[in-house]
């Protein structure tokens, strides 16, 4: 199964005829309006869906070629737009990369939501093993499918307030991207008949971010056999979330720390917010083994993971909650519990993997604690009771939103805004990071199903 994204072949149609238009060498300028429609309506078709950033730069497209019909020898206007088109494709391209990350074990992708009730309400988003055979035709339609963004518009506003200086009118199409998992779908016959148990995974999101911003490495999971409860947190740390937890429903947009504000130091606003989702988590759990009554699910093998402050997440679960028996942390927050880490009365004693980037270029929160040196502390507190299978490793050349989706989209905006560094591949950094989780989780006997390759193999190769 292979996602092909029409960028390049667009555009380099598109600017190839432009450039023949105007040299006249082609002097019917409808066909070259005709041509790049046809690849858009081709392209789309395979794909299963017409992609929104074509459509956008078809249209402006569609201004060019009324321009140089309409107003006959305005060759500059006509270059400008070019040019225009050119800057557009340059900023989008980056887009396709999603497409070219699919699940590579022997299983596809299906999905369903639940909403948990009690002292907190986080949304949850499930994602469980289904027939590879099916998953390959239904994943591609999208009435069968959710959009990444499950809160559309309003998750874009919340999250453009982290990033500052991002308007939300530039990432309006990130709601039109389909999740590549199939709603509601049978689980995969080798679960049901109980010839396999399915890994239970919690997954806890980064500042701004939201339940599916970690869905490439979640579909990678999901294939090689696990059950991955994505949570929306309910600590004002998500992009966006709907609060019920009183009578009716409030919206919460997310809210980035003000000192004059808050009234405390970060540190402490960040051990707040920690205190809170382990409230998420906790009734999360009990959510997990309720199912696990119905479905065969190996609750001896829960495993934690996040990104960013979700890694810090993961890692307070792995520490406090005897439930969770090993701990995937991606490039971690620590800020909640750096002075504790720097004193050495913070570790954990369960297998963990830490993938760290090599800075964080542009972030607005890690100035409030040193990060390599409260990394590195963590660390070598944790392997005092012995670091066999344990993992620390650092990508290098790669910033923080590196190994999240939203880089796979916006990777040329994120370089903009100073947020990548300009040589990353975000594509191949999402690939390997991926790839080093289920080695890890197969390593440690934490898959029903067995990557063929162990980190060290991985690590040689790559």
């Amino acid at each position: 199964m292979v996602f092909i994204s029409s960028y390049e072949k667009y555009f380099a149609f598109a600017l190839i005829f432009d450039l023949l238009c105007k040299n006249e060498l082609i002097q019917d300028y409808s066909f070259e309006l005709l041509l790049p429609f046809t690849v858009i309506v081709v392209l789309g078709v395979i794909q299963g869906a017409i992609r929104p950033h074509v459509c956008v730069c078809y249209a402006i497209h569609l201004v060019n070629y009324v321009i140089h019909s309409q107003f006959c020898g305005t060759y500059l206007m006509s270059w400008v737009i070019t040019v225009i088109e050119a800057i557009i494709a340059v900023i989008l391209v980056n887009a396709g990369a999603f497409y070219n990350l699919y699940p590579t074990g022997p299983y596809g992708v299906a999905h369903r939501e639940a909403n948990l009730k009690g002292e907190t309400t986080p949304e949850v988003s499930i994602f469980y093993p289904m027939d590879m055979k099916p998953y390959k035709t239904d994943s591609l339609q999208t009435e069968k499918t959710s959009p990444l963004l499950l809160n559309g518009m309003n998750d874009i506003k919340g999250i453009c307030k982290g990033y500052e200086g991002i308007p939300p009118l530039l990432m309006r199409d990130y709601c039109l991207f389909p999740m590549r998992a199939v709603n509601n779908a049978e689980l995969d016959p080798d679960f049901v008949n109980k010839s396999k148990a399915l890994t239970p995974v919690i997954v806890s999101h980064d500042l701004m971010h939201n339940r599916t911003s970690l869905f490439t490495t979640v579909m990678q999971m999901v294939s090689y056999g696990c059950i991955v409860y994505c949570i929306n947190h309910s600590d004002g740390t998500a992009s966006y979330h709907l609060d019920s937890s009183k009578e009716g429903s409030k919206e919460v947009f997310y809210e980035p720390y003000d000192r004059m504000k808050h009234k405390v130091t970060m540190d402490k606003f960040r051990d707040g917010q920690i205190q809170h989702r382990m409230k998420d988590i906790n009734a999360l759990i009990k959510f997990i083994q309720e199912e696990a009554k119905e479905l065969n699910i190996d609750m001896s093998k829960l495993v934690a993971m996040g990104f960013g402050m979700g890694a810090m997440t993961s890692i307070e679960m792995t520490k406090e909650l005897e439930e969770v028996k090993a701990c995937v942390a991606m490039d971690p927050y620590y800020s909640a519990r750096s002075e504790k880490i720097l004193s050495g009365d913070y570790s954990i004693s369960k297998p963990y993997f830490i993938l760290t980037n090599e800075d964080y270029p542009g972030s607005p929160f890690i100035a409030d604690y040193e990060h390599k040196k409260t990394n590195d502390k963590f660390v070598e507190e944790s392997n005092k009771s012995g670091d066999e299978g344990n993992y620390n490793l650092t990508l290098k050349n790669t910033s923080h939103v590196c190994t999240a989706d939203i880089s796979l989209y916006y990777s040329s905006i994120f370089k903009l805004f100073g947020l990548i560094h300009p040589i990353v591949d975000v594509s191949d950094t999402v690939s390997k990071s991926r790839d080093l989780i289920v080695a890890f989780l197969s390593e440690h006997d934490l898959t029903p199903i067995k990557s063929l390759e162990k980190v060290k193999k991985i690590l040689k190769r790559k």
